[in-house]
């Protein structure tokens, strides 16, 4: 979501100005008008990389550019138009605040690097999931098909059947209220997600269903431009070798 106010320079609300939003990558755009008290609000937004372009009548274009909206992420982008000719415009190239108070933007992201850089054993979205702050495994957590075959997860101390998991806004939580994932116990397909996004307690109203943390998974629009990526994993007995505490008469362990 991205939403602002639009003030002239006397600090006074501009009622009916044209906010059209454009992401980058994909060229999709939107556009609405701005209310009473030139507050404008663009809920429901895709990820990704965008720029807010503002005109009314006697004053010049503003445009923002540089905006990098992340999944469960909000954006507070405020305008003050300068008097002119609406041929004049100004672009300012800034990017988003790194902090904000907004309860919905508590929590950690998993972003595009870290999901097609790092090794995965198996290929399941939800094991970077673990190392954001306020998750853990539990050591007692049971991958059964009673307790779910899934990655168990608990946030901020609260039972891993108390989280909630979405993909691209849709309820996704396994029967047994753990983590979605198929008969081999994983979520696979890495590859078509754009962002992991973990959302810890408390929470905004869009939110519910959850009492520990919301994991919410964004898959990849697509973009103008024909792409496609590659891995492999090497996995060699040649390159193991023993932790501090093997004994050094022992053979190397496997894996």
């Amino acid at each position: 979501m991205i939403d602002g106010v639009v003030t002239d320079p006397s600090g006074a609300a501009i009622r009916g100005a044209q906010v059209c939003l454009t992401e980058n990558r994909t060229g999709a755009g939107r556009k609405l008008m701005t209310v009473s008290d030139g507050y404008y609000i663009a809920p429901g937004l895709a990820p990704g990389n965008y720029q807010v372009q503002v005109e009314s009548a006697g004053f010049r274009k503003m445009t923002r550019r540089g905006l990098e909206l992340e999944a469960g992420r909000s954006l507070r982008i405020d305008f003050e138009l300068q008097l002119g000719e609406q041929n004049q415009r100004l672009e300012v190239d800034a990017p988003a605040p790194l902090i904000s108070a907004n309860a919905g933007d508590w929590g950690s992201s998993v972003g595009q690097d870290r999901l097609t850089g790092l090794p995965l054993n198996g290929r399941d979205l939800f094991e970077l999931a673990v190392r954001e702050p306020g998750a853990a495994v539990p050591y007692t957590a049971q991958r059964t098909q009673y307790y779910g075959t899934a990655l168990h997860m608990s946030v901020n101390g609260a039972r891993p059947t108390q989280n909630g998991y979405r993909i691209d806004g849709l309820y996704a939580s396994d029967a047994t209220g753990s983590a979605p994932a198929s008969a081999s116990g994983q979520s696979l397909g890495i590859e078509a997600i754009q962002e992991l996004r973990l959302v810890s307690s408390p929470f905004l109203a869009e939110y519910g269903r959850a009492a520990g943390g919301t994991f919410i998974a964004v898959s990849k629009s697509g973009s103008n431009g024909f792409h496609g990526s590659a891995f492999e994993f090497l996995r060699s007995s040649a390159m193991d070798a023993k932790n501090f505490f093997d004994p050094s008469s022992a053979p190397i362990p496997p894996l």
